[in-house]
């Protein structure tokens, strides 16, 4: 149902919203805008717009009498078909924006004299009322093009609003909109809010704005229904839940936002996480292939989002560097001669025994270690004879076999003088 009607009795169509002191009687601007509609109204005088349409209602009365009362109306201005705000909604503050305008399958309420700017794409409805009157898109389509239609419904761009009755005959749901464009269409009326005051904002499908909560993705199987699904979602007094179908490419998915009534308290992320867990538990009795979960995390203070996390980050960073300078002062610093594990018996309980120690070379000789490199390493190809000529062998031979008769001589020397002893 549309929110807004052009009754000029209303003060939502006052200046500043309230009466004037600094004048007298019910005046209109000088142009009105759009049609005013009049329910009851009684003042001193009445100044009428210079241009403009004003309708009196059925039971509604202009009374002229003494009085002090003073309101000056403002000139009447549409609204977007498009702006949330706009359209009577629910109070679940998990309801995505662009649900919050009127979807294909919805059936559509003006209840008096409205002011609407048509949407900026095509769009289509299953049904339009008028004042307690639904009209056929024939029926529609003439209003529209009547006088009393085009000052209440103005066209921007080149649009159309068309009624097509069609229900959803899917078991699993269907899509609030079958147009994906609409989403960026309608984010554009939607002001943009403050950083959410969680560690990690997420943005479910179809929300213009990051929220602090939970989301569950569901991919549902082909015995899924939606309806059944709805009533076995949780109930929780400080946190709403919604479920809705959306656009995706890998399948029918389903999106279950959960969102706290009121301030973030990390209430909705265990919500959320509780009941991702029951799904996963049992995904055959919901008739679902698999579920994936994104919460919020931790709530901040209250204040500058980003202080607040620049202020985890540079804890946590100075956190690591504390560390790795106190294994510094240990192993390579002053310290790295003192023993830890033997003074202080928690590091030896938390680390266990040492099963090495740093080599040492101080007060070492280095001559202790030191071989001979002729007897450590006989290469038998290192220093050895080249072949050469027959001459040289033969020279060579000559000399080896010298060399061993005289060694052969000495020893018949010194068994001769053995003998000559013993006798």
């Amino acid at each position: 149902m549309w929110k807004f009607n052009n009754d000029v009795s209303n003060p939502i169509h006052w200046e500043n919203g309230s009466e004037s002191k600094d004048c007298i009687g019910f005046i209109f601007p000088d142009i009105l805008g759009s049609v005013g509609s009049i329910s009851q109204l009684i003042a001193a005088e009445v100044t009428l717009p210079s241009m403009g349409e004003l309708e009196i209602q059925n039971g509604g009365f202009i009374e002229i009498s003494n009085g002090k009362k003073c309101a000056r109306v403002k000139e009447i201005v549409p609204k977007h078909w498009l702006d949330p705000k706009n359209w009577e909604s629910s109070d679940n503050v998990a309801v995505p924006d662009v649900e919050r305008v009127p979807c294909t399958y919805d059936d559509v309420s003006f209840p008096s004299a409205v002011a609407v700017y048509y949407p900026e794409l095509p769009v289509s409805v299953n049904s339009i009322e008028i004042r307690g009157v639904k009209l056929s898109n024939t029926q529609w389509q003439n209003f529209l093009q009547s006088d009393y239609g085009i000052e209440q419904f103005q066209m921007l761009t080149d649009s159309r609003i068309t009624v097509a009755q069609k229900t959803c005959a899917l078991k699993s749901g269907c899509r609030c909109h079958l147009k994906e464009e609409i989403m960026e269409l309608v984010c554009e009326h939607v002001p943009k809010n403050e950083s959410p005051l969680c560690f990690h904002p997420i943005r479910p499908v179809g929300f213009c704005t990051d929220i602090c909560g939970g989301i569950i993705l569901a991919d549902v199987g082909p015995a899924f229904s939606l309806e059944v699904f709805k009533q076995r979602l949780p109930k929780n007094e400080y946190v709403d839940i919604y479920a809705s179908k959306i656009a995706s490419r890998g399948g029918q998915k389903v999106q279950i936002v959960f969102v706290e009534k009121t301030t973030y308290t990390e209430r909705s992320q265990k919500e959320a996480s509780k009941f991702h867990a029951t799904l996963m538990q049992d995904l055959e009795r919901y008739k679902l292939k698999g579920a994936l979960l994104e919460i919020s995390g931790i709530s901040l203070p209250q204040g500058t989002v980003g202080a607040a996390v620049l202020q985890i980050v540079f804890g946590t960073l100075i956190g690591i560097l504390a560390i790795f300078f106190t294994l510094y002062i240990i192993y390579v610093g002053p310290l790295k001669d003192y023993d830890f594990r033997s003074r202080l018996p928690i590091v030896e309980l938390l680390f266990g025994k040492r099963k090495f120690s740093k080599f040492e070379n101080e007060g070492v000789s280095m001559a202790a270690s030191m071989v001979s490199l002729e007897k450590s390493f006989d290469n038998p190809m290192y220093g050895a004879i080249e072949p050469s000529t027959s001459n040289e062998a033969f020279t060579l031979m000559e000399e080896r076999s010298q060399g061993k008769k005289d060694d052969l001589d000495v020893i018949e020397d010194v068994h001769d003088t053995d003998e000559d002893c013993d006798a």
